[in-house]
This record gives C-alpha cells, structure tokens and sequence, in this order.
C-alpha cells in the first residue's frame, strides 16, 4: 500500500510539474511513479525482490532529491526510512499462504484495468481540473479516489462482487461530478467510456460467478446419490 501510495502521489506530481517553471524535472518524477505502480503489484503477490528495488528506488529518489536541494534533504527522508522498516518486516515474513480458489479470467481482467485506469486518472487530474475547470487544489480529490480504488482492485481481483459494484458506482460518480462542472463532457464518448466499461464488466463478472455457483450446486448434488449408496 506504501508503495502504491507512492506511485499514485508521483504520477499526480509529475502531472502538476508540467505546468511550473521546474517541467524539465518531469521524467524523472513520472518514470519513478510507474516503476513503483508495477513494483506494487509485485510485492502483493509477495515477491520479495521487488520490496528490495522499491527501497533501493527511495533511496535512489532521496540522494536525487538531497543533490537538488540540500536545505530540502528531509523533506522525503520519511518514505524510504518508513518502507525500509516495511520491507525488513516483508523480508522476514513467512511467505505468503495459497490465496484459495484461483478467480476468474473475467475478474482478473476487470482488476487490472480498474489498478491501471486509477494511474492514468490521477496523472490527469490536474489537466483536468487546472486547465478545464480552474481548480487545482479540486484535483488532489482523486489521489483519496486513487486509493480507495487500488484497494477495490484488489478485492476484485479475489472475486468479491461487492468490490466490483463499488468500482463502478465510483466511476459512474466520477463521470457525473467531472461533467457537471464542464457540461462538454457530456457530450464525449471517450469521457463515458469508463462507466461504460465497469458497468459491463461488473455484469459480465457477477453473471460468470452465478453460473458458476449453479455449476457447482449441480456437480454436488450429482454426486451426492453416489456417495449416499457407497
């Protein structure tokens, strides 16, 4: 969660250089906020590699950040010591236990494309917001809405349903807040994709685990005579 955090406050970051007198620092704050989004995901599956190189990437950022401004050296020295007490503590965890029954192709989908569309939602906010609305400050609402749906992501990934009406209904509300303060979204197609997208693969997802459940309701009372007469 630190590091997706990170990743989401970077990608936001580098967004909002773009538009200062400091814009050429751009790549070096975008390209360390995907490399720690992709990281993330590696360290949720409890690969023990990626906590070593999302530290070594802290580190790398604060000596960057120490060099550029040494009267500032502190200001970031917070997040690599705090990730490197999380990543001793990873390190020295038992590996991670069977997550269970495997989810399905539908969910893994729906997951992923809600984890990456949060990455690109929140690195456009401030265009959004700065250069449409007017409102900067207005756009750090989507680093909270970042969060929240990284963590339904990943319930989604595990097949929990709820976590996929949820998805949807956030996106639904992030479409129906955006074009209420520029009534030209309305009329874009490319802005409505997103509910669009959730809201058939919420459908899709919810009707794969009923027929699945129904499947398996048919196997066990199949199979129940037969245990039965043995």
């Amino acid at each position: 969660m630190l590091v997706y955090i990170a990743s989401l406050t970077l990608l936001y970051s580098a967004a909002v250089l773009t538009s200062t007198i400091a814009r050429e620092a751009f790549i070096f704050v975008f390209l360390p906020g995907i490399i720690f989004a992709v990281l993330a995901v590696f360290i949720w599956m409890g690969h023990r590699s990626a906590m070593i190189l999302a530290l070594a990437l802290a580190i790398a950022l604060e000596l960057m950040m120490a060099a550029s401004d040494p009267a500032g050296w502190g200001n970031f020295l917070a997040f690599p010591v705090v990730l490197g007490l999380a990543g001793v503590l990873g390190l020295a965890a038992a590996p991670l236990a069977s997550r269970g029954a495997p989810t399905f192709v539908a969910d893994e989908v729906y997951a992923a494309l809600v984890y990456f569309a949060v990455l690109l939602a929140v690195f456009m906010a401030p265009f959004n917001h700065s250069r449409q609305i007017g409102l900067q400050t207005l756009a750090l609402y989507a680093l909270a809405a970042g969060i929240v749906l990284g963590v339904l992501s990943v319930l989604i990934w595990r097949g929990r349903i709820w976590a996929m009406v949820a998805a949807f209904a956030l996106s639904l509300a992030y479409w129906l807040a955006l074009a209420s303060m520029n009534t030209m979204l309305w009329r874009s197609p490319a802005f409505a994709l997103a509910p669009a997208v959730s809201g058939v693969l919420t459908v899709v997802c919810i009707a794969t685990h009923i027929r699945a459940r129904r499947a398996e309701a048919r196997a066990n009372r199949a199979t129940s005579p037969e245990q039965a007469s043995e």
